[in-house]
Order: structure tokens, then sequence, then C-alpha cells
């Protein structure tokens, strides 16, 4: 994630993205129980599938996979990923350790 979204003083910054993740920075939410640190992770432009590909198997999830600013008729499946992490992949409203994923499709 860009860090301008969180990080007062920056053109981007989102009052509540910034409330959303500063219990993911503190690690105080379910979903990072036993991690010590939330990474800012951002790319600019649009990644080839390889790199898609790459990124996930490098970073290896351990929750889920969430595809952000794709084309809507996008597969994610498509990009080959091991089994194990394409099961992680999330594509519609979804509860996961108690955090609700809603994907606005406008």
């Amino acid at each position: 994630m860009y860090r301008g979204y969180v990080e007062k003083g920056w053109g981007g910054y989102n009052e509540k993205t910034d409330a959303f993740i500063q219990p993911l920075v503190a690690g105080s939410t379910p979903c990072l129980k036993g991690s010590k640190r939330y990474d800012y992770n951002h790319t600019s432009g649009h990644a080839s599938i390889q790199s898609l590909k790459e990124i996930c198997e490098l970073i290896g999830p351990k929750t889920a996979i969430i595809p952000i600013h794709h084309n809507p008729d996008a597969d994610f499946h498509t990009v080959g990923l091991r089994k194990d992490l394409d099961e992680k992949i999330v594509e519609a409203e979804t509860v996961i350790d108690g955090i609700t994923i809603i994907f606005n499709k406008a």
C-alpha cells in the first residue's frame, strides 16, 4: 500500500484508511497473529502475469490474496499460482478473521 494514504501531510492521505490500517501496523488484528510488523508494499503501473505470480509466491500470503485495481473481466486464477495460493484468492464479499471485505464494482 502507498504510504501517502496513511501519512498526514501527503496528498493522498485518507483518515478512514489510516484508522483501518493502524491496528494492522500495531499487529493487534487476528489476521496478523504472531506478526511483528506490517509491510508497506506499493507498485506503480501494471504488473505482468509472471510478476504477479512471482510476488504472490515470494510473499506467500497466510490469509488471502485480494486482487485490487484490475480489469473487471480479469480472472486472477489464470495467473498459474500453486493450488494452496490459488485457494486464497478473494473475489467476492467475505469475512476473514473478523474483517469484512467488500468489493465495489462500480
